[in-house]
């Protein structure tokens, strides 16, 4: 009886946590998603050259925790990021995560194939060394010939066997 109950709870606990990333990862991309929305209208409302200024801000409206909008031209230059200003204004088309993946091209064909769309890799956090994994959603500004980003870290999981972080 105790086994079954021993059983049971590892059961339950296993099922809420796989349940808390999903609504984890779900509430992180309806932010992401409403906060794309909010920095077009803002481009629309105040004007490109003005929105990529406040975009670049270490703090404004436009950074919720560790997520914040970037944008970039259809042409592979960085025009806004408030927390890499060391790579704002040089083409980024080379520019690959630790894994290899070529992070700005594949923005890019999301943003020219269908407008919009999410794209994981793996970015360093703000405030931290290494890389984590990432997913961000790109949304085409047609208008202004430009993409903008938003995107959430992913939840970071403990491996049994050590005592180091594993992000899926």
């Amino acid at each position: 009886m105790k086994t079954i109950v021993t059983t049971l709870g590892l059961c339950l606990t296993l099922v809420a946590a796989a349940l808390t990333g999903w609504v984890f990862a779900a509430d992180q991309s309806t932010v992401c998603l409403e906060l794309a929305d909010k920095a077009e209208d803002f481009i629309h409302e105040k004007g490109k050259e003005y929105a990529l200024k406040v975009f670049s801000a270490s703090k404004g409206p436009f950074i919720d925790k560790e997520m914040y909008v970037f944008a970039c031209s259809m042409d592979g230059k960085l025009l806004a990021h408030p927390y890499r200003r060391d790579i704002v204004g040089q083409d980024v088309n080379n520019l690959t995560d630790s894994k290899g993946k070529p992070i700005f091209r594949e923005f890019q064909k999301v943003a020219q194939q269908k407008g919009t769309g999410w794209v994981s890799y793996w970015w360093t956090k703000p405030g931290e060394q290494r890389e984590f994994s990432k997913t961000t959603y790109i949304k085409r500004i047609p208008d202004y010939n430009i993409y903008i980003g938003v995107g959430y870290y992913k939840p970071v999981q403990y491996s049994q066997n050590a005592n180091r972080p594993d992000a899926n």
